[in-house]
């Protein structure tokens, strides 16, 4: 489960499932979606199809773009 929520989240383009809309499927909170996956997660995504992540979400600031 954490590693479809990752995909949904981390791999999707042009931008990633809304978090309301996987916690619906998942049966999860919006909350419990946010942090029921982490880096290494990610990592297994990626080493599993070959895909990049798109740019992290909690690393950039939504008003600037720009990294924090």
């Amino acid at each position: 489960m954490r590693r479809l929520l990752a995909y949904g989240r981390e791999f999707t383009r042009p931008r990633p499932y809304k978090l309301a809309d996987l916690a619906d499927a998942a049966g999860m909170s919006i909350s419990g979606v946010r942090t029921a996956y982490d880096a290494d997660d990610i990592a297994e995504v990626a080493a599993a199809t070959g895909l990049k992540p798109a740019a992290s979400h909690s690393t950039t600031d939504p008003q600037t773009g720009s990294a924090q």
